[in-house]
């Protein structure tokens, strides 16, 4: 692998090649400020002409981060929500977990419902990224504070540090979801996971940020020591009938200063396009490009 970066023009990236409608999601404040909010999403045509807008989430506090589209015109939604009322349906987590639980939710064309579960523990969780791919099955990741994560094959079996990142995986059997994979991600310290993509091989794709210094990077990485107070990483989980890891590594090569890498794209060809921040002295914004 090969990579370039340019310093200065960060900005979230995507790369579409499937003509789907625009999908928007992010939190909106329902009522008066400090009042519960919800999550909302909207569906545009190609045309710009809106489809559908609907709320996402129950009595307490709900929020949306990400959003990805398959290509049948499904929406799978992720976030945080406090709401043990959250709206569910075909649910692996019936049960709302701690005081926040991260959420993966799926909407059909029409802004129905068609899977919506609740993901977490006892303590904190947060989804900031998802994923899915030709066959509809679905990754997610984000951040726990849990001790008792839900773990299917799990590439690490303990929380590392005060909060870890995690990684879990949905798998479509034609009719409803399962939960296969979920993996606490980590060194003694706190991760976060922002980006996921899948590569044309099936092979996940993984970006984020780390405060530990023993981050358990691959032999192949591209920087295999923490070079600031912490860093972003850049990690690959492949799937062959079995759960490993791929590639791990402090990311992007640099500075002894903070960094963190909040979103990837990958295109069709396998190229790997990563963003995120520069702390310190110099700080601003970076993007990196990262070929097969």
């Amino acid at each position: 692998m090969s990579v370039q970066r340019n310093r200065g023009a960060g900005e979230d990236l995507g790369y579409r090649t499937d003509g789907l409608a625009a999908i928007s999601a992010c939190r909106l404040v329902r009522r008066l400020w400090r009042r519960p909010y919800d999550a909302f999403v909207s569906r545009y045509n190609s045309a710009g002409q809106l489809n559908f807008s609907r709320f996402l989430g129950g009595g307490g506090d709900d929020t949306g981060y990400n959003v990805a589209v398959d290509p049948y015109g499904n929406a799978y939604f992720v976030g945080m929500t406090f709401s043990s009322n959250f709206p569910l349906a075909n649910a692996t987590q019936w049960s709302h977990g701690g005081s926040s639980d991260a959420f993966v939710t799926k909407l059909n064309s029409s802004g129905g419902i068609v899977f919506s579960t609740f993901l977490g523990g006892s303590g904190i969780e947060n989804a900031f990224g998802v994923a899915v791919d030709s066959s509809q099955h679905i990754w997610i990741g984000g951040r726990t504070g849990s001790t008792n994560f839900p773990l299917q094959y799990s590439l690490l079996p303990y929380r590392g540090g005060p909060t870890d990142a995690f990684v879990s995986r949905y798998v479509f059997n034609g009719s409803g979801y399962g939960y296969d994979f979920g993996t606490y991600l980590g060194g003694s310290d706190s991760e976060v996971v922002y980006g996921l993509g899948i590569d044309p091989w099936g092979r996940v794709w993984i970006s984020g940020q780390t405060f530990s210094y023993n981050w358990p990077v691959t032999p192949d990485a591209f920087q295999s020591t923490r070079p600031g107070s912490y860093a972003g990483f850049l990690s690959r989980i492949d799937y062959y009938g079995w759960y490993s890891y791929g590639f791990d590594s402090y990311f992007p090569e640099g500075d002894p200063v903070g960094y963190q890498a909040s979103r990837l794209a990958i295109a069709p060809d396998g190229t790997i396009y990563v963003t995120g921040d520069r702390y310190g002295y110099n700080r601003g914004m970076w993007l990196t490009k990262v070929s097969p």
